[in-house]
């Protein structure tokens, strides 16, 4: 039995990663790779082949109340997580340290080449992040969330980032008894983490099918095994790296659909300076092809992470 990596998530974490203006690897980031390098699957340096043009903007470029002037002034952007979302976000153990990587991760690292600031990811609950946010605890969220009217009441999101398909990850065992949306009745039950758009699309879609929310992904997945649930709606990258993690799940594709809303950053409300930043920071990223590079690679790193558990 494969080790369960995302057992960890639990333990907050906190984890810095210093980031030169030229764009040097840092120790931390170093590491990092190493976790998708043990059978050659991805290239230990493989963050080289990211784009990103480096700006040279001032805190006196914004105003006093926007994000981009307390980060620059500081030097460093504080991004909340909950690290229990592969391919976005999840630990790893390496070398003895944990670490936090995914595309999240990534785009963090990113953020800070462009503007040659610090980067620091804090893990913690994902119903914490948006309170977080709103005390000051942190300056940016980057967790693999979806819009949602009722979070942005609270808070202002960037353009999406990443959009994927909805899937039904499920037992191997079950995949021939559910071909389509009418196929799950009162008999399946889907798991879902409290509060999310996963949550809101299940009751959507499949109104006849049972619901149970828990806390953790990590709970979620060893309930689907252990046949407490029967099921989880989630975006295809992130269906498929966890069927990469264990033979008995698999990804029912045959059901799948495109959600109306993708990933996107949450930043505070209304900060419009910073949200115009991010919008122009994503669009480079989709534009030059690094986005696509950084969910390629962050879903082998996923499953090789796994493979190196054994």
């Amino acid at each position: 039995m494969k080790k369960k990596l995302l057992a960890m998530v639990a333990v907050v974490l906190t984890l810095s990663m210093s980031l030169t203006a030229c764009g040097q690897t840092t120790t931390d980031e170093k590491t990092q790779t190493e976790a998708g390098v043990k059978e050659g699957k991805i290239d230990p340096n493989y963050r080289d082949e990211y784009k990103v043009e480096k700006v040279d903007l001032k805190a006196e470029d914004f105003s006093e109340s926007s994000t981009m002037y307390k980060i620059l002034k500081e030097g460093k952007i504080n991004i909340g997580t909950n690290a229990a979302f592969p391919p976005y976000e999840f630990i790893a153990k390496i070398n003895g340290e944990t670490k936090i990587v995914g595309i999240d991760a990534d785009l963090a690292y990113l953020l800070g080449k462009k503007l040659g600031i610090e980067v620091e990811i804090q893990d913690v609950d994902f119903d914490a992040l948006i309170t977080g946010l709103s005390l000051g605890t942190h300056d940016l969220l980057l967790a693999g969330m979806n819009k949602d009217p009722e979070r942005e009441k609270s808070i202002s999101f960037s353009d999406d980032y990443y959009q994927a398909n909805m899937v039904v990850l499920m037992r191997a065992e079950d995949l021939d008894k559910y071909d389509s949306l009418d196929d799950f009745g009162e008999d399946f039950t889907f798991g879902n983490q409290l509060g999310t758009i996963h949550e809101k699309l299940t009751k959507e879609k499949f109104p006849k099918a049972q619901n149970k929310t828990i806390p953790s992904y990590s709970d979620l997945i060893v309930d689907l095994k252990a046949g407490n649930i029967d099921g989880m709606l989630l975006e295809d990258v992130v269906a498929k790296s966890y069927a990469s993690e264990d033979p008995k799940l698999v990804v029912n594709e045959s059901v799948s659909f495109t959600s109306e809303e993708g990933m996107a950053m949450g930043l505070t409300k209304d900060d419009t300076e910073f949200q115009k930043f991010l919008n122009d920071f994503i669009k480079e990223l989709q534009d030059n092809g690094t986005m696509e590079k950084i969910v390629l690679n962050n879903l082998k790193l996923a499953e090789n992470e796994e493979e190196k558990a054994e």
